[in-house]
């Protein structure tokens, strides 16, 4: 039977429908098939991710050891930072009232004899260093609980006054000190039970003695080159010495003064513009100059050298870690104040029984500072090896 070519042309277009057909439907299928594997990869990574963060933390044997390295290493470097910090402080034999009212007074004159630009001195007469309650006429006593804060007090001022007559301050006008009372000794009741260690109940023991600190005032008269020095010398201190405030003023207002004496020879000026008519038979040249302003002397450019001192508010807090070894309350006197302190033992403080005498401690008293600066090279050294 033979197809006309209606027939023909219909078969061929109806088996181009045909492989289109299959073609749609093996693009179709593929897009299906794909989409499934997409979507159970999708449900892998889900179900890797929450299993991943339910899981329980533990650490891995690499971790623990850079912890515990990390560990030692800040326990050294705070162990050597402690030592470093207390090379400076100081403590002090025992004394009673009477004997640290004497070193007192003792103290007080060869203070006030050091160098300055008050007559010679570096204060006024009868200057009483911050202690006023217990110099002069004054018959009060020192109570036996203050002394050992009375003592630390009295050992920094004498060093701090010292450091300014060295460092050229003219003078030392006041000196405040923290004379609240010292609270009274309680006697240390049982230590409680301590709690038994668990998971979040980790309580870290005391590391030592706790650091205290004291805050001094000074008021002082100084020259711009005395005050930077004495600034240098406060940071370079082997106590930790920290300058909390730090307040100056020219003791002089040359802008006021200079505009001040400007406005009163003004004034003269129009004051002596009635006797004009006087002065005109000397000549117009010698009028005119008698009527002109005269300038003030003082100029708005100094000279640091020769200018009035800065008037200087220097505030100080001093810290101790407890670290101090106990020294008798000596310095190194000058000759002019041994002889007002013969009467006296020497430092003002006699030694207990069984103590060494000030003379026979003082190499010992060195020990703390070639202690700090042991400390300070082993840390360098460690600081060396851990780069």
């Amino acid at each position: 039977m033979s197809l006309n070519r209606n027939q023909m042309t219909l078969c061929a277009i109806g088996g181009v429908f045909a492989v289109g057909a299959a073609a749609l439907g093996w693009f179709l299928w593929s897009a299906i098939d794909e989409s499934g594997e997409a979507l159970g990869e999708r449900d892998s990574s889900m179900s890797a991710i929450d299993n991943f963060y339910s899981a329980k933390v533990f650490p891995s044997a690499e971790s623990l050891e850079a912890v515990n390295a990390n560990t030692a290493e800040i326990a050294a470097w705070r162990e050597t930072a402690k030592i470093i910090a207390a090379r400076g402080d100081k403590s002090f034999v025992e004394t009673t009232p009477p004997s640290f009212k004497q070193f007192l007074q003792s103290e007080q004159v060869r203070l006030s004899s050091l160098p300055g630009m008050v007559d010679g001195k570096i204060c006024a007469p009868g200057f009483a260093f911050g202690f006023d309650k217990y110099l002069g006429q004054s018959p009060t006593m020192p109570e036996r609980n203050d002394l050992p804060k009375l003592q630390r007090q009295l050992d920094f001022i004498a060093e701090a006054v010292e450091l300014f007559a060295d460092a050229g301050i003219a003078e030392v006008k006041a000196v405040k000190r923290d004379d609240s009372p010292a609270a009274p000794v309680v006697e240390e009741a049982a230590p409680a039970p301590r709690p038994a260690r668990g998971k979040g109940n980790k309580q870290e023991a005391a590391e030592g003695p706790i650091a205290t600190s004291l805050e001094y005032s000074f008021q002082l008269l100084a020259s711009p080159k005395a005050l930077v020095t004495v600034m240098n010398r406060l940071n370079s201190e082997f106590r930790f010495t920290v300058v909390t405030t730090l307040n100056f003023t020219s003791s002089r207002d040359l802008i006021s003064e200079n505009f001040a004496a400007r406005d009163k020879a003004e004034s003269d000026a129009k004051n002596n513009q009635g006797n004009r008519r006087r002065r005109r038979g000397r000549g117009e040249a010698e009028a005119e100059e008698e009527d002109a302003v005269k300038p003030a002397d003082t100029g708005i450019v100094i000279d640091p050298e020769i200018d009035a001192p800065l008037t200087v508010d220097l505030t100080v807090k001093v810290y101790d870690f407890g670290q101090g070894i106990a020294v008798a309350e000596t310095a190194a006197a000058p000759a002019e104040a041994a002889a007002s302190a013969e009467s006296a033992p020497e430092g003002g403080t006699p030694a207990p029984e069984g103590e060494k005498p000030a003379a026979e401690t003082a190499p010992e008293a060195a020990k703390p500072a070639e202690a700090a600066e042991k400390a300070e090279a082993d840390g360098e050294a460690k600081e060396e090896a851990a780069k």
